[in-house]
């Protein structure tokens, strides 16, 4: 977990669990780094106050993890939660994420990061059965010598 507010100013790093006493302002700057190693481990920030949200979340996996698709990751609990990432990055190909933002009303409110599919993984994908389904009819169509 890294939260890079400006040059040089990096609050954590490495997997890990950060609570903040109070509030989380980030600016448009602002970089998140969250690192997954495992559906067990993985980075979470716990903000005691109110979490204001801008700038870049970067998702990171670690240690060769290969998250399913679908899997889901509690990245951030707050008290109250105001604002958006302006953008998601993945450092590893292979994977784009959906970040959820539930707001709860209760006093925690929580942002959840999942893996989805990349849309060209899907289409490779499609092409490759299509392929082996037109071989597969074509050699039924053949005669045997």
């Amino acid at each position: 977990l890294a939260l890079v507010d400006q040059p040089g100013g990096v609050l954590g790093d490495g997997v890990g669990e950060l609570n903040i006493g109070g509030d989380l302002l980030m600016q448009s700057s602002s970089i998140f780094n969250i690192e997954l190693g495992s559906a067990s481990v993985f980075d979470l920030l716990t903000v005691t106050g109110d979490s204001t949200l801008n700038g870049v979340l970067t998702v990171d996996l670690v240690d060769a993890y290969q998250p399913l698709i679908g899997q889901t990751f509690d990245i951030l609990l707050t008290e109250t939660l105001y604002g958006q990432f302006t953008s998601v990055q993945s450092l590893d190909s292979g994977y784009e994420w959906q970040v959820q933002y539930i707001l709860n009303g209760d006093g925690l409110d929580i942002v959840r990061l999942s893996a989805v599919p990349v849309p060209a993984a899907i289409w490779l994908l499609a092409s490759g059965l299509l392929a082996v389904a037109g071989i597969s009819r074509r050699r039924k169509g053949q005669a045997v010598c």
